[in-house]
């Protein structure tokens, strides 16, 4: 009895694709993404000394932006841009709602009360902007106008 006839062939399995890959441009693209909100996210949150961490986690975010702006697939120029001028904004206004603070925030309750909440809309503008543009490098689409204030 020769069961050599019946022999199929094995076939090698795919390999599983990591769940992020550094050389990835999508995954690079997400990782700014990432970072920039939880940059935002921790600052909101944190005291002082935390504040530092959030603020290495954008700066992270603004290299990487900052070093593959102009190399890359085109798609993910897009992205660099759209984030690197989320992260720049949202700084900006967070620095002067921080200087505000520290002139109003010795009124009682009030002060302290209004830039927490004006902190918190910085913190949902980023998120929203940052979460579209995750959404959209999901897919690999273009951002249509990188240059905009909003989505």
């Amino acid at each position: 009895m020769n069961d050599m006839n019946n022999v199929t062939p094995l076939r090698r399995p795919k390999p599983k694709k990591p769940l992020f890959d550094p050389r990835d441009p999508k995954s690079q693209v997400q990782l700014v993404y990432g970072l920039s909100i939880a940059s935002f996210a921790i600052m909101w949150l944190g005291t002082q000394f935390v504040d530092w961490i959030g603020m290495g986690f954008g700066v992270a975010a603004l290299v990487i932006s900052v070093s593959k702006r102009d190399e890359g697939v085109f798609w993910a120029r897009s992205h660099y841009e759209f984030a690197l001028r989320t992260m720049i904004i949202g700084a900006v206004v967070w620095t002067l709602l921080s200087l505000l603070g520290l002139v109003i925030g010795w009124i009682p309750l009030v002060g302290s009360l209004t830039i927490f909440i004006a902190k918190a809309c910085v913190l949902g503008w980023v998120a929203l902007r940052s979460g579209s543009g995750f959404l959209k490098a999901s897919d690999t689409k273009v951002i249509a106008n990188p240059m905009s204030w909003l989505f």
